[in-house]
């Protein structure tokens, strides 16, 4: 498991990031880990790691700790004089 620690906020995310998904700048929220299939020849990722689903709770929580630092980043953008926006 890949707890991110950032001051007051915990969310886990996942330890593959596909860059057609966004990169840097997207945020995906987990619902499981490790993967299902598990068996391409061509990816040895995830070989040594069970799949699981997360539980509603701990995805909850996940959204609430990313609700939290993006109030907290507008509010910051607000102070700096940005009008709430958030860029890279």
């Amino acid at each position: 498991m890949n707890q991110e620690l950032i001051g007051p906020y915990a969310f886990e995310v996942g330890m593959y990031r596909p860059p057609s998904e966004g990169g840097s700048s997207s945020l995906l929220l987990r619902f499981t880990r490790n993967c299902p299939w598990n068996q391409c020849t061509f990816c040895g990722m995830y070989k040594h790691e069970k799949f699981s689903l997360r539980s509603v709770e701990e995805i909850k929580g996940d959204i609430d700790s990313i609700a939290a630092l993006c109030m907290d980043m507008q509010t910051i953008s607000v102070a700096l004089g940005h009008g709430g926006n958030i860029n890279r």
